[in-house]
């Protein structure tokens, strides 16, 4: 028994600042609206939807977004991968 009812669909693609980023839906019976979020550690978008909407509905939330979402990725810096004898920055330095 689920004491906690909510629906995932498999995530689909979005390509956003030429980068790849899954997209997860959530369906959930108390959401009254969409929200977007954005997880650029594991390169996904999430969205929260109403358990009411539709899938195409979520779509086109998602692409009248697309600029807001660019926006954002580019606002955000790279991850550095951090290698044996990089130079790791303390206090800015």
């Amino acid at each position: 028994m689920r004491i906690f009812s909510k629906s995932v669909q498999d995530p689909e693609t979005i390509n956003l600042a030429e980068r790849r980023f899954d997209v997860s839906v959530s369906r959930l019976k108390r959401a009254r609206r969409l929200t977007l979020r954005i997880d650029t550690n594991a390169s996904r978008v999430k969205i929260s939807a109403p358990a009411s909407v539709d899938a195409e509905l979520v779509h086109g939330f998602l692409e009248r977004n697309r600029p807001w979402l660019e926006r954002q990725i580019a606002a955000r810096p790279e991850l550095e991968i951090v290698r044996d004898g990089s130079l790791i920055p303390f206090r800015g330095q």
